[in-house]
């Protein structure tokens, strides 16, 4: 018997030991890949969860912010001795008396006050307070957050072309025509105005109607639909 011949035909038909080393090798090459392309497709999906997130939460914000504005109610009080609108802001704060409450569950005028602050993350915060008017009851919360937030006042001048808008609103006897919500987030820039709807009291220097110096109630300078989003998860 050629026995040679038989351990020759036996040798070929395993693996080497280098053979079986590259499969290794490239099974795991393989593993890693899969994993790394798993990896990144959930991380784009939670990304995009949280952008979604986050825009219907602004949505929902500056839907509340622009309700309570055009809610606004010319309610006086006495400051520093004299009686003026409660309606008082500048850039970076905004009170008002509305028949709008955040909450959804008051019953009366509130008075709310709107602040932006530092997060101390090097972001902007836009807060929001009520308290009901004749009590000390106060509700806050934190409506949204951005780069950048400001408010911005427009008065009807009729010897001027165009608008006059300023970063304080301090005048006791008149309300101003409209307020401009400014936000930025990153590179994006988004812009809402809202008139007051409040007649006989606005800052004009004729006695047009109000509803004259109306505009649509919000412009934007980019759709919140075009907002990208970083991975930390806020548009910009």
């Amino acid at each position: 018997m050629n026995t040679d011949g038989k351990l020759k035909r036996r040798g070929r038909k395993g693996f080497t030991l280098l053979e079986l080393l590259l499969s290794i090798a490239v099974l795991m090459l393989i593993v890693v890949f899969a994993a790394g392309a798993l990896s990144l497709g959930a991380r784009s999906v939670a990304q995009g969860d949280t952008r979604m997130e986050y825009l219907e939460r602004l949505r929902m914000s500056l839907s509340t912010l622009r309700a309570q504005i055009e809610s606004q109610i010319p309610m006086r009080i006495e400051e520093d001795g004299n009686k003026r609108f409660i309606f008082k802001g500048d850039a970076k704060t905004l009170r008002l008396a509305t028949g709008y409450s955040a909450w959804g569950s008051e019953t009366g005028p509130v008075i709310v006050t709107y602040s932006v602050e530092d997060d101390g993350k090097g972001r902007k915060v836009l807060k929001v307070s009520e308290v009901l008017s004749g009590t000390e009851t106060k509700r806050e919360t934190v409506l949204l957050d951005a780069s950048e937030i400001s408010f911005e006042y427009e008065a009807i001048n009729p010897a001027e072309p165009a608008a006059q808008w300023g970063e304080s609103w301090a005048e006791a006897d008149i309300i101003p025509t409209r307020v401009r919500v400014s936000l930025a987030e990153g590179k994006r820039s988004f812009v809402l105005i809202v008139p007051t709807h409040t007649q006989g009291s606005t800052a004009t220097a004729s006695s047009s109607p109000v509803a004259q110096t109306q505009t649509p109630l919000a412009q934007t300078q980019t759709p919140l639909s075009q907002m990208q989003t970083p991975p930390g998860g806020r548009p910009r």
